[in-house]
């Protein structure tokens, strides 16, 4: 059994978290934190957990909580959460960064966050924790960085044909995000009479932070350097991402092949479903820790076609987290990760 902090409770992804573990069978404590709303009940935040039981304690008392706890999950926004990170791990505890500051090394981290990496000296302890991709390197860590939810539905559709050095190096790739993807933060593009029936491209023409996450992933793993022209999008729906990706192969490859390549990918990944000659629903995995894929060959244009759906606060970001805490832990895989998704 085991003694958890949520750090940062307080926003989307935190609260996903401490939903789940709520339910996780070998979770037995769970201490939250915020900066910003110490002192009360995070159901007051969230009415849809229990009430009475998650009293958010302050940022100052970390020093004390990591003494008391077998994990940390940090949900601190970018360049806030290396500091806490540093503060649990060099305690000796295992922690999962939901940030993105241990995704990339530190001059691509300089280069696109535009600051210098504030814990540098940690950067080659983390493994990327894309469950998938890192099974085993995952088991053995204690430092892991949870990727994004844009990167996690476009590696997911890619890295199958990526790891058979099947691809050319350029990607074109086109991603729908429901709002809860922009956090509990305010903003003009967030308002209901502006996002309800709207569909909003933002952050175009290679500027978006995920990019050099998804091509350092790639580099990592496979030595390749790949190249993405990525357009996101804000939909007018909460929870899920839709991804839709195009590439190049180096040979003309049937829609039968595609399917026999991906099902032998993910055979044992519990939490990828292959679909042939049909469309991933994101209904059909919205509060679930579940990938659903298709891929096809467009012979009229030449390319291969590769369609994502998650959801982007469970298989984005807090189901994968707990999927990672699992593996670091000797838990099984899906513990507190069962769920099925409401349908229709």
């Amino acid at each position: 059994m085991s003694k958890i902090a949520v750090v940062g409770a307080s926003g989307y992804v935190g609260a996903e978290l401490v939903r789940i573990l709520l339910d996780h069978p070998r979770v037995e404590d769970i201490i939250v934190t915020s900066a910003h709303h110490a002192g009360q009940d995070l159901a007051d935040l969230y009415p849809n957990l229990p009430s009475g039981k998650l009293i958010l304690q302050p940022s100052s008392d970390l020093e004390k909580i990591k003494e008391q706890v077998d994990a940390a999950f940090v949900a601190l926004p970018h360049g806030s959460s290396a500091a806490t990170v540093s503060l649990f791990y060099s305690s000796g505890k295992k922690v999962i960064d939901m940030s993105a500051d241990f995704r990339l090394p530190a001059d691509v981290y300089q280069r696109w966050y535009s600051r210098e990496h504030p814990e540098p000296q940690l950067i080659d302890k983390a493994v990327y924790g894309l469950t998938e991709l890192n099974r085993q390197e995952i088991a053995q860590a204690k430092l892991v960085a949870n990727p994004g939810c844009y990167a996690t539905s476009v590696l997911l559709a890619i890295i199958p044909l990526v790891s058979q050095n099947l691809t050319t190096e350029k990607f074109y790739v086109s991603s729908i995000s429901g709002s809860s993807g922009a956090g509990r933060g305010l903003s003009d593009v967030l308002h209901f009479s502006n996002l309800e029936g709207n569909l909003i491209a933002y952050k175009t023409g290679g500027k978006h932070h995920h990019i050099p996450e998804i091509e350092q992933a790639i580099k990592d793993k496979f030595n390749l350097e790949i190249e993405m022209a990525f357009t996101p999008h804000l939909g007018a729906f909460v929870r899920g991402i839709f991804t839709t990706v195009y590439m190049s192969t180096k040979e003309t490859i049937s829609s039968d092949k595609l399917f026999e390549i991906y099902s032998q990918f993910y055979k044992d990944k519990i939490f990828v479903r292959i679909f042939k000659e049909k469309s991933p629903e994101l209904k059909a995995v919205i509060g679930t820790n579940n990938c659903h894929l298709s891929v096809i060959y467009d012979e009229h244009a030449g390319s291969v076609v590769i369609l994502s759906a998650i959801d982007n606060l469970i298989k984005g970001a807090a189901g994968q987290a707990i999927q990672n805490f699992n593996l670091m832990f000797g838990y099984p895989e899906t513990e507190g990760l069962k769920n099925l998704a409401c349908y229709p």
